[in-house]
């Protein structure tokens, strides 16, 4: 899991990033990135309930995308807030195909150095 200052979580800052924000897309997610001029990036994670129904499941897909951007925050360059929203279940995908989605999107988007 990131950690707390890494985390996006202010409404406001939601609704400006899903306002102002541009957007690349891939087959299972989008993100969306609006470039700030504070010191660090902030990521957050969204499933809907659309992608899975149960808690428990949307939980379990958010920690695995949450690990992958983790792993690689230090190629995330400052400055930007980031909110990856996963479009289908990525239960039965694996962890390297999404890895290497994830990674691409982020540098369609332009956030990775």
């Amino acid at each position: 899991m990131l950690k707390q200052s890494f985390r996006l979580r202010s409404s406001t800052d939601f609704n400006k990033t899903y306002k102002f924000g541009r957007s690349t897309n891939a087959a299972t997610l989008y993100i969306k990135a609006l470039q700030t001029r504070q010191p660090i990036s902030r990521c957050a994670v969204v499933v809907s309930k659309k992608v899975a129904k149960k808690a428990t499941d949307r939980n379990k897909i958010k920690r695995r995308v949450a690990e992958i951007v983790r792993v690689n925050w230090d190629k995330v360059t400052p400055g930007y807030n980031l909110i990856i929203s996963l479009k289908q279940d990525i239960a039965t995908l694996d962890q390297s195909k999404l890895e290497h989605e994830v990674l691409e999107c982020l540098k369609r988007a332009g956030v990775v150095r």
